[in-house]
């Protein structure tokens, strides 16, 4: 058997052809954001109508990390992420989590709405299931957990599954579509191959390095996936690496999205007449071989795919994200443990 590693994500013909400059002289902005993925042109497009100079900066191409190589799932059936948080904190943090889960859900299709944003959004019911016997009971916990809480949620039949539980106000989206949607409404300087690689604190500012160029910014919003030059030797003492592998073939069936409650996680979900399988999750200190991953995907789906490709994910130990203030004017969002 022969594979062809391609790592061509199925989202890749939606990437816009325009390329941005790069930075080639110092800066002097209200706010800076560093890192060019959903998160960072979301924060640019809600700020964008504010009188503010607002600047990003992207080390790579806009939209080509995690955005690029993700599923594009909007929904609170997140596996076992719930009940991981549940057991860090309790169930009160675990709501609260889910709810800034649901009001982002709401932003996004509001956006896509207002902004007349053709990405593929697409209402399609969301499950969790499982076909290990020991995991019947913490499934069972987790839809009890959601109904108490008044969140919908139903158990349905699923072939070859012990138990699956579903929520219907749950969404697809193209993530590239849905990037370039906002970034022609967006007005305010981008900048590509522009990698920040030091932040200085001063009194009522920050100076951030690039290689041949600093730029000074009142507020920092980190947006990028790694922000190894932030404090290298604390944050990956915080979280770790995971690692899955996609494809996509054809396939006409009605749209479907369901998650597998435990590594390995297998995740699928329908993409016009596609279907994109994610399954072989590991984290990256392992010793694996991406081959082998590849190899073993496609022996499991037994299907040749059109596009295949890997992604890699920031996880937190606790199961929430980072985000918000890490220091005065200086803001973080990263670690969404896939989601």
């Amino acid at each position: 058997m022969v594979i062809y590693l391609k790592n061509v994500s199925i989202w890749k013909e939606n990437i816009l052809n325009n390329n941005y400059p790069t930075l080639n002289k110092n800066k002097n902005v209200d706010v800076l954001i560093i890192g060019g993925g959903i998160t960072g042109i979301s924060t640019l497009y809600h700020l964008n109508k504010s009188n503010l100079n607002i600047m990003l900066v992207e080390q790579n191409k806009i939209g080509c990390g995690t955005t690029l190589n993700s599923t594009g799932k909007l929904t609170i059936m997140q596996n076992d992420l719930i009940d991981k948080i549940r057991k860090s904190f309790n169930d009160e943090i675990a709501l609260k989590y889910i709810k800034s889960q649901e009001y982002a859900i709401n932003q996004i299709s509001k956006v896509i709405e207002t902004e007349k944003i053709d990405c593929n959004l697409t209402k399609t019911p969301a499950i969790i299931y499982t076909s290990k016997k020991d995991e019947i009971n913490k499934i069972r916990n987790l839809a009890f957990f959601f109904l108490k809480n008044k969140l919908k949620i139903e158990n349905i039949k699923l072939p070859n599954s012990k138990i699956a539980i579903q929520n219907n106000d749950s969404y697809l989206i193209n993530p590239i579509k849905f990037i370039n949607g906002m970034l022609k409404k967006i007005k305010a300087p981008i900048f590509e191959n522009t990698s920040i690689i030091k932040i200085e604190k001063k009194i009522n500012f920050y100076l951030c390095h690039t290689k041949n160029n600093i730029i000074k910014a009142k507020k920092v919003v980190l947006a990028s996936h790694y922000p190894f030059f932030l404090i290298p030797s604390i944050f990956p003492l915080k979280c770790s690496l995971e690692k899955s592998y996609l494809m996509a073939f054809k396939k006409s069936i009605k749209p479907i999205s369901l998650i597998s409650y435990s590594v390995p996680f297998i995740s699928i979900r329908t993409y016009n007449n596609y279907l994109i399988y994610l399954s072989q999750t590991h984290f990256i200190n392992k010793s694996t071989c991406d081959y082998d991953n590849f190899k073993n995907l496609k022996k499991q789906v037994k299907e040749q795919p059109d596009y295949l490709w890997s992604n890699i994910d920031l996880i937190t130990n606790d199961g929430l994200p980072y985000i918000g203030k890490l220091k005065e004017n200086l803001l973080i969002g990263t670690g969404y443990n896939t989601w």
